[in-house]
């Protein structure tokens, strides 16, 4: 007997890009400006889904990629404002890539020459950009 599977809302995660502010950016990228992410959310929630992934556009970029795990950071503080106000109605899931914060806009840390990825450096730079959303509330 084969089993039928349903897609349902519990099955969705909502993916919101976060903005310092109002960016005009083309048509098919949908961006909220952080001081509309508790609206936002809420908005979400009351459409029936209770999963969103964050991604964060950040207002500074570095060769790092740095403020992708700054305690300060958009996505940090943006976790912090969304836990605070919904507490775990809400599961929240994070984007590791520091594509959006360093010069390069690769997925991991370039190594010294710029013509390639140094994965050591890139492995340790994840573990600090994890452990930075965990202590700010990731789920």
């Amino acid at each position: 007997m084969a089993h039928k599977e349903r897609l349902t809302r519990d099955n969705l995660v909502m993916p919101v890009i976060i903005t310092e502010k109002h960016h005009e950016f083309p048509n098919y990228l949908v961006t909220t400006p952080m001081n509309s992410i508790v609206t936002e959310t809420q908005r979400i929630l009351e459409s029936g889904i209770s999963r969103i992934m964050i991604f964060g556009i950040p207002m500074k970029r570095n060769s790092e990629g740095s403020e992708s795990w700054n305690p300060r950071g958009i996505i940090q503080r943006a976790l912090r404002k969304i836990k605070n106000n919904f507490g775990d109605r809400v599961e929240v899931l994070t984007d590791l890539c520091v594509c959006q914060y360093n010069l390069s806009g690769q997925c991991g840390t370039s190594n010294a020459q710029g013509l390639g990825m140094n994965n050591d450096r890139s492995l340790f730079n994840i573990k600090r950009i994890a452990l930075s959303h965990a202590e700010a509330g990731s789920d």
